[in-house]
């Protein structure tokens, strides 16, 4: 991953961690309604380095979880054509609140 991502930022340890807003709530304010949603955590690895998602995000179900995993995908995969980040070889898994895996889509 190159250095300066705005997806990512390096932690020692070769741990990434991920700051991630997504689309629903970028330029406006959370929503009260957002408690009652599950919260997802968009974490991406290449099988050697890993991208932490440490807040998660609140979404309304899993069709949403998917849309979100997937919008991060093509994103990342946007910036990296700008930062000349290799993204090849990565992929976002999605756990939930229990840590079970609910999605995985590769770059």
């Amino acid at each position: 991953m190159a250095t300066g991502s705005s997806a990512a930022q390096y932690i020692a340890g070769g741990l990434l961690k991920l700051h991630w807003i997504p689309k629903h709530v970028r330029g406006r304010g959370l929503l009260a309604s957002q408690d009652a949603m599950p919260r997802y955590f968009l974490n991406l690895t290449n099988g050697i380095r890993t991208v932490v998602d440490a807040d998660g995000v609140q979404l309304e179900d899993e069709e949403a979880m998917r849309l979100e995993a997937l919008d991060m995908v093509v994103d990342l995969r946007k910036e990296g054509h700008i930062t000349q980040a290799d993204w090849s070889g990565w992929r976002v898994i999605v756990h939930d609140e229990n840590g079970c895996e609910c999605f995985e889509a590769k770059f």
